[in-house]
C-alpha cells in the first residue's frame, strides 16, 4: 500500500479548530495548503480567523477527517449566552476589518449593519454620547458613512470572517 499524498500545495481544504472565544467550540473553516513537508504533514493557512492564528499544521489523516466531518455534519445554528464584555471581545478580534451585526434599535426595530471598529476618518473632536455606558460600542457604518452605536444588550448576531455568531 502506498501512502500517496491526497493533498498538494494550493489545494483548498476544510479544517477544524477549537475556538478560545466561542466557549471552546469546534469551528469549521476553509484554508489553503501553503507548505508540504513530504512526510504527510501540511501547513494550512486561512485568510481570516476569529481571534488566533492564521496557520496550522495538519497531517493528511486530520485533513481527511475534517473533510469527511464537514460533509457529514448537519448545518447547525448555535446560539450563545455571552456577557457584554465577551461580545465586545469578539468584536475587537476583527482588528478593523468589516463585520455585520444584527441588533434591536432603541425604537424596537431590528437593524442589520455593515461596520468597522477603529475608524478615525472624519472625527471632528466631538463628544462620544455613549462614553461611560459600557453596554454601547461605537462603530463606523460603512453604508451610511457615519458613526453609530450598537447596544450590546440587544445584539442578536455578528457575522465576521465567514462565521455567524448568534446570541440568546
Amino acid at each position: 500500500m502506498t501512502n500517496e499524498a491526497k493533498f498538494k500545495i494550493g489545494d483548498k481544504v476544510k479544517i477544524l479548530y477549537t475556538s478560545t472565544l466561542f466557549l471552546k467550540q469546534t469551528i469549521g473553516t476553509v484554508g489553503r495548503i501553503v507548505k508540504d513537508t513530504n512526510d504527510g504533514t501540511f501547513l494550512v493557512e486561512v485568510s481570516e480567523t476569529i481571534g488566533g492564528e492564521k496557520q496550522w499544521w495538519y497531517s493528511q489523516d486530520q485533513l481527511e477527517m475534517a473533510e469527511t466531518e464537514a460533509k457529514e455534519r448537519p448545518k447547525r445554528n448555535r446560539s450563545f449566552k455571552m456577557s457584554n464584555k465577551q461580545k465586545l471581545d469578539i468584536l475587537r478580534t476583527t482588528k478593523g476589518k468589516f463585520f455585520t451585526v444584527l441588533f434591536t434599535k432603541q425604537d424596537g426595530t431590528e437593524r442589520k449593519m455593515n461596520c468597522r471598529l477603529g475608524v478615525a476618518k472624519g472625527l471632528k473632536g466631538g463628544e462620544n454620547n455613549h462614553k461611560g455606558h459600557e453596554e454601547y460600542v461605537t462603530v463606523y457604518d460603512m453604508v451610511n458613512k457615519g458613526y453609530r452605536a450598537i447596544n450590546l444588550e440587544t445584539l442578536k448576531s455578528i457575522k465576521m470572517a465567514g462565521a455567524t455568531i448568534t446570541f440568546d
